[in-house]
């Protein structure tokens, strides 16, 4: 309209002019979450005098010339990961006092820079025993609000990592694992918070869940077993008398033992008479509330148990007694701990059974006795008969097989035919050979006779000088004379 050969010129009732215009918006825009302005339209009345307006924003309804407000979304957002090791010291064994070490890691997930970030532990979600984890700063972070720290973030920044540690305590061992979660606080640009649940990493089937540290459980129980002979007064193993068993059980592994018992194995078991039951006598804790003292906490000492048990014959004639006995115990989770008892009198090999040796006396005596017969006239006459009676006793501890008697050669001063001893009473089989030339102690006496024709020679020597010998075997077959 004007000749300027450009398009800026309005004649009324034409329309209008549009113009248009750009703005990229920054951090500090999203920050405050609206970028705010207004435009000056500028023209001249045809005398050239100014006519100018401010914009107005139509979608403010409440006002003319109000500036034009552009809202910035904001998406406050931040993200805690928690990862943990255990540190078992340098026996590898889960242990009271060993560490664990959290490693708390915050992001910025979301498009405002985010003031005061923290890091705390829930306690409602702390399984352990012990004192409650503080975490404490590491790394990372600016100081955005001028507080002269490091604990805000911007839009990209990176991390801040915190980290804290915790001594395991036995409550945890027993348990098995440590549970624990932890809360990211901070708040967006206006002070709202905007927080997050730590997530753990190493489970990939949930977001924001707790953080378990797995405690190596190595559940352990030792038991050993000596024995004592009570040989009596007579110093000698006599049926009856009594073998003493020792057990001490001892919790070698790292969890608490509950319900510890002791008893024998009747398939190690060689003796012939009862079977030892094991009752216990000292040591012990009541760590499951059930009134008596058969638990066991690590290092606490050993549970002592005894038994007695009374040797038979047949032991005696064995010459020991073997036997072995079982601790069981169950771990914090209810799995069974077991262990045969070793014989620390054997320093061979563990988890062997207890041998208690019982000394044998094996011991034989024979009396012989001769009566001659002088026949009707009184008169020594050769062919009147010497008769022997031999009497055989038992009298060592242990069983006599194959008892026999004959006469000693060397000792017989007869002319005639040497006397042959011939079974008479007394004795059983003990050994299945359908004789009875074996001797249980304290059975009696085997009775053997035998008799002799005196010669003339006798009757001029005057006198008949002979010996026997008994013979068996002890029940190892070692010769008993």
């Amino acid at each position: 309209e004007d000749g300027e050969a450009d398009l800026e010129d309005m004649v009324v009732g034409s329309g209008t002019i549009v113009y248009t215009a750009t703005y990229a918006i920054t951090q500090a825009d999203i920050d405050a979450g609206i970028v705010t302005n207004q435009a000056i339209a500028d023209s001249d009345d045809p005398s050239g005098n100014p006519v100018t307006d401010d914009s107005d924003d139509p979608a403010d309804p409440t006002g003319t010339d109000d500036p034009t407000d552009t809202t910035i979304p904001q998406a406050a957002s931040i993200a805690i990961e928690k990862t943990s090791s255990l540190d078992l010291g340098v026996d590898g064994v889960a242990s009271v006092g060993d560490i664990i070490t959290y490693t708390y890691t915050v992001t910025n997930t979301g498009n405002t820079t985010l003031f005061d970030v923290s890091v705390t532990e829930d306690v409602a979600d702390f399984t352990g025993t012990g004192t409650l984890p503080t975490p404490t700063y590491v790394s990372g972070g600016t100081d955005e609000d001028g507080e002269a720290d490091l604990e805000d973030m911007v839009v990209g920044s990176g991390t801040i990592v915190y980290t804290a540690t915790y001594a395991i305590t036995q409550a945890d061992i027993d348990a098995g694992i440590v549970t624990n979660q932890a809360i990211a606080d901070s708040d967006d640009p206006s002070g709202n918070p905007v927080t997050d649940d730590s997530d753990d990493p190493a489970d990939p089937t949930g977001t924001d869940d707790p953080t378990d540290t797995t405690i190596p459980q190595a559940a352990s129980i030792a038991i050993e077993k000596t024995s004592s002979l009570d040989l009596g007064v007579d110093g000698i193993a006599t049926p009856g008398d009594i073998i003493t068993y020792t057990y001490t059980v001892t919790n070698t592994g790292n969890t608490t033992l509950f319900d510890v018992s002791v008893t024998e194995d009747v398939a190690d078991f060689t003796g012939t008479g009862t079977l030892p039951t094991p009752t216990y006598v000292s040591g012990g804790t009541d760590e499951d509330g059930e009134a008596d003292l058969e638990d066991m906490v690590v290092g606490s000492g050993t549970i002592v148990y005894t038994a007695t048990y009374a040797i038979t014959q047949a032991d005696i004639d064995a010459g020991i007694v073997t036997n072995q006995a079982i601790a069981d115990s169950d771990d914090p989770s209810g799995n069974p701990v077991t262990d045969d008892s070793d014989d620390p009198a054997d320093p061979t090999g563990t988890d062997d059974p207890t041998d208690t040796t019982i000394p044998q006396a094996a011991s034989i005596a024979i009396e012989k006795t001769s009566s001659l017969d002088l026949g009707v006239d009184g008169i020594a006459t050769p062919g009147d008969i010497i008769t022997y009676t031999y009497t055989v006793t038992n009298t060592g501890n242990t069983t006599l097989f194959d008892v026999s008697v004959t006469e000693d050669a060397a000792d017989f001063t007869g002319t005639g035919t040497l006397p042959t001893p011939t079974y008479v009473s007394g004795g059983t089989d003990q050994d299945g050979e359908a004789d009875l030339e074996d001797m249980v102690v304290g059975s009696g006496t085997i009775v053997y006779t035998a008799t002799y024709a005196i010669t003339q020679a006798d009757i001029d020597a005057g006198i008949v000088t002979n010996q026997a010998i008994a013979d068996s075997d002890d029940p190892s077959g070692n010769p008993v004379t």
